[in-house]
């Protein structure tokens, strides 16, 4: 599988953070019945919670820490590309910057919500990447377009034949 180097708005991290965690959730509400049972019903999918960690080593990790920051302090919404090719359009929520005197580099944590009001949407960089054990079934619902179309845009003849890694245009 070929990495993308992380990216946030303008800021491309050098090297990818070392971990990246994506947190789904859903609103479920409990109803109570008679006779002491209840009754669950998903009511949304929440936003997701993205979260990266990692280090940043040598001359120019100070000026990188800066200018990360500085994407963090700009505010607004932006697109968050991971390395394995799934996009967000995110948040900057938080960041939590170490400095490590005796590793000799600057350790950082990244938290980013995901702007929901466009889950399902396509996206207007016209693209995405196969992610493990994803056919063209699931690779148009998680992009919000229909099969026929993702098969049409691209060369694969049969749904089930793209791999990981595989760059599938969407538009």
């Amino acid at each position: 599988m070929t990495l993308l180097n992380m990216r946030y708005k303008s800021f491309v991290f050098p090297s990818n953070p070392a971990k990246t965690e994506v947190l789904s959730s859903k609103s479920i509400a409990c109803l109570p019945l008679l006779g002491g049972d209840f009754n669950a019903d998903e009511i949304a999918k929440n936003a997701s919670v993205i979260t990266v960690s990692g280090s940043f080593y040598g001359e120019d990790a100070l000026q990188t820490v800066r200018e990360l920051s500085r994407v963090f302090n700009e505010g607004g919404e932006g697109w968050l590309f991971l390395p394995s090719g799934r996009c967000f359009l995110a948040c900057f929520k938080s960041l939590l910057i170490t400095e490590n005197a005796d590793k000799g580099g600057i350790s950082y944590e990244a938290v980013f919500l995901e702007k929901s009001a466009l889950r399902g949407k396509s996206h207007p960089f016209g693209y995405t990447f196969a992610q493990a054990g994803e056919n063209a079934f699931d690779i148009a619902e998680r992009c919000g377009i229909s099969v026929e179309e993702l098969m049409e845009c691209n060369t694969v003849r049969n749904p089930f034949d793209i791999e990981e890694g595989d760059r599938i245009w969407l538009n």
